[in-house]
């Protein structure tokens, strides 16, 4: 009896199977003879894309990411509203400002946030592990997140700041659209297609020159690596002098400081209006109470340094010490 059951459970599955399928392929048939299929697909599309926006919107509001204030030209008069000009006194729109940036894959309580102004092209240098390509990547990440309408990890709403004879002003990420965000990483050799690491990073900077104008945001990490110190300076300061006459902003990271000196004595003057020197802060936050060791975000206001440390005070009152967290 079980064989004969287990017999007529196969055939009727085979039967059911047999007839699902007839009935698919008359549907499918029918909807192809009926000029159906391009809907269908549309309407898959948008249902990606909005089950898409529902799960950023998600994480976005757990996160406590922000939306950054879009400009919407290169160039247009100042806005004259009594809150903040969204450009330079010019009426120069092109400035970016981001307001308590952290890197994305981080949680905010872990990490120190930056607010900065990108009007130039930044030659970043600081020590390894120090947090240059960290802040490159982060500042990408909001540009393109923001350059495309979605929220990216900033400060999610603005902030009074004191303004002339006591007023206030309006604090917020603001970021201009860009035709171009090109980032150009660290690289090593490509075997498979014969380039040795300083045939990789010409490659990319070849591109970068192709595709990038004044209206691009840059970010050059460790340029000239592939060659000699001697070498990778030279070339390197020739290359970022050109992106920064060609009006480029964006972030030149590198550990040659001869580019330092090439820019003080060597660089047209055109180059050097566009150019802004940078490096990274440190604040190393080790709370020694307890043997706990927290990283977290500590407001200047917040902070006095008494006898060589840092003496900082949570929303408690509690005094937390600490030395001086890396600044992401």
């Amino acid at each position: 009896r079980v064989e004969q059951a287990l017999s007529s459970y196969k055939q009727a599955c085979e039967d059911a199977s047999g007839r699902v399928t007839c009935v698919l392929q008359n549907l499918s048939d029918s909807l192809s003879a009926g000029g159906h299929l391009p809907t269908i697909v549309q309407a898959y599309h948008l249902n990606l894309v909005l089950c898409t926006v529902v799960d950023h919107a998600s994480r976005a509001n757990s996160s406590g990411w922000g939306l950054a204030r879009m400009l919407s030209s290169a160039r247009s008069p100042p806005i004259l509203d009594g809150s903040n000009n969204t450009g330079d006194k010019e009426g120069n729109t092109s400035v970016s400002r981001f307001e308590g940036l952290w890197p994305y894959w981080m949680d905010k309580t872990e990490a120190v946030t930056n607010t900065f102004e990108l009007d130039k092209l930044f030659l970043l240098t600081a020590p390894n592990m120090s947090g240059k390509s960290t802040l490159m990547r982060s500042t990408a990440a909001v540009a393109l997140l923001s350059n495309v309408g979605l929220c990216s990890p900033i400060s999610s709403s603005s902030s009074a700041s004191p303004g002339i004879a006591g007023s206030t002003t309006q604090t917020y990420t603001q970021i201009p659209h860009y035709d171009t965000i090109f980032v150009r990483a660290a690289s090593a050799d490509i075997p498979s297609e014969n380039k040795s690491a300083f045939g990789a990073e010409m490659t990319d900077i070849a591109s970068l020159f192709r595709s990038c104008t004044k209206r691009s945001l840059v970010f050059v990490d460790e340029l000239g690596r592939g060659t000699s110190p001697k070498q990778g300076t030279a070339l390197a300061s020739s290359i970022f002098e050109d992106m920064a006459k060609r009006g480029m902003k964006g972030m030149f990271a590198t550990h040659l400081h001869g580019i330092l000196g090439f820019k003080d004595h060597y660089f047209h003057e055109d180059a050097k209006a566009n150019i802004c020197t940078k490096r990274m802060g440190m604040m190393d936050v080790d709370v020694v109470e307890d043997n706990v060791i927290n990283h977290g975000n500590k407001s200047v206001d917040d902070c006095q340094d008494v006898d060589g440390a840092r003496h900082c005070w949570d929303e408690s009152g509690k005094e937390q010490i600490e030395n001086t967290s890396l600044k992401y």
